[in-house]
């Protein structure tokens, strides 16, 4: 289930076996970084709530890092 997607609608995502499998696991090693269980499935560091603009930061500062003159 994505809670408050794309204009803060609830939406039931349908995913294969396989990914299901990926999931779970990332959830695990997850909840080992945040010390227990996540509210959501992608987090920040501390386990708080992504953000746009820290995906853009995140973004721009792996392409600095990188080296990538790109925009």
């Amino acid at each position: 289930m994505v809670k408050e997607g794309k204009g803060a609608k609830d939406r039931t995502l349908w995913v294969n076996d396989l990914t299901l499998d990926d999931l779970r696991e990332w959830g695990e090693r997850q909840a080992e970084d945040v010390k227990g269980k996540p509210e959501y499935v992608f987090t920040t560091l501390k386990g708080g709530k992504l953000h746009r603009n820290y995906i853009l930061q995140m973004v721009k500062w792996c392409t600095e890092k990188a080296e990538i003159d790109k925009t």
